[in-house]
């Protein structure tokens, strides 16, 4: 006698559907919980949402991630956004995804001259940070560029951060310098950035500064804060005491020893970069 398949045994059964795996446990205990779903009409794409937890337990939560894709999920792939609020914060909205791929972005908003504002994205992208404008608030923005000063490390990039500041009056004492004379800027707002400097590997914490931000590549060499491995990093400022601070994942032998608090004024990162434009 034959074989017979279990279709059919049971005519009113169907075979479970394919499965495509989003989010999976890790062998060093990162766990994946709580899912949710997006589905976007005007791109035909799903939107999937997870909390990402250092173990099983509700107290770990550390993040949430997200995946892409369309109904076919044949080529997810990260896309950085912005989640904004026009009523302070009583109601959020979801605005379009970067083009191209990009995650771990982090925003600061640009004044100009006229006091117009820009919504400036800087994100982690393979090989180079990429970097976009949006002039309606987050709704959209830009084609993202490559930033070809802003190197990402080989193995797949690190989170950066990113603050605007108010910019400084011109030949303010300690800052425009007697050595070289700032970058005329077209902006109220100046960005500073901090970021692994190596190529190769997540290592030497810089401070990078842009005097004009609403052009391409215009980022100073960097100031390095930290020499040896370096990850992740958040920068905050002090407008009453007018100094940096920036807290960062660094140690002697892997960027995951310590996490360490360095604070200093702008006069500093300035130094710095006119001693460098007069040596090379």
């Amino acid at each position: 006698m034959g074989n017979t398949s279990s279709r059919s045994y049971f005519p009113g059964i169907k075979m479970q559907p394919a499965k495509t795996t989003l989010f999976k446990q890790e062998q060093t205990g990162t766990t994946y919980r709580i899912p949710a779903l997006i589905y976007l009409k005007e791109s035909q794409t799903f939107l999937a949402f997870a909390e990402k937890r250092s173990s099983p337990s509700d107290s770990d939560a550390k993040s949430i991630v997200m995946r892409r894709g369309t109904q076919q999920n044949g080529s997810t792939q990260p896309h950085a956004l912005s989640i904004y609020s026009d009523d302070f914060g009583q109601t959020w909205q979801m605005g379009r995804m970067l083009q191209g791929k990009s995650c771990e972005c982090e925003m600061a908003e640009i004044i100009d001259h006229e006091g117009s504002s820009h919504l400036y994205c800087n994100a982690r992208h393979r090989g180079h940070r990429v970097e976009a404008l949006s002039e309606s608030s987050g709704v959209y923005f830009d084609k993202p560029r490559l930033a070809p000063r802003l190197v990402e490390p080989c193995n797949g990039g690190c989170q950066g951060s990113v603050i605007g500041f108010p910019a400084p009056e011109q030949g303010e004492e300690g800052v425009g310098g007697t050595t070289s004379s700032p970058l005329a800027s077209d902006t109220q707002t100046w960005l500073l950035f901090t970021h692994p400097t190596n190529k190769r590997k997540r290592k030497d914490l810089g401070v990078y500064l842009n005097r004009s931000p609403l052009h391409t590549s215009c980022w100073d060499r960097p100031w390095i804060v930290h020499s040896g491995p370096s990850g992740y990093s958040d920068l905050a400022y002090s407008e009453d005491t007018e100094h940096f601070a920036c807290l960062m994942e660094c140690g002697e032998n892997s960027e995951l020893e310590q996490i360490a608090f360095v604070s200093f004024p702008l006069s500093d990162v300035m130094q710095t970069i006119d001693v460098k434009e007069n040596t090379f």
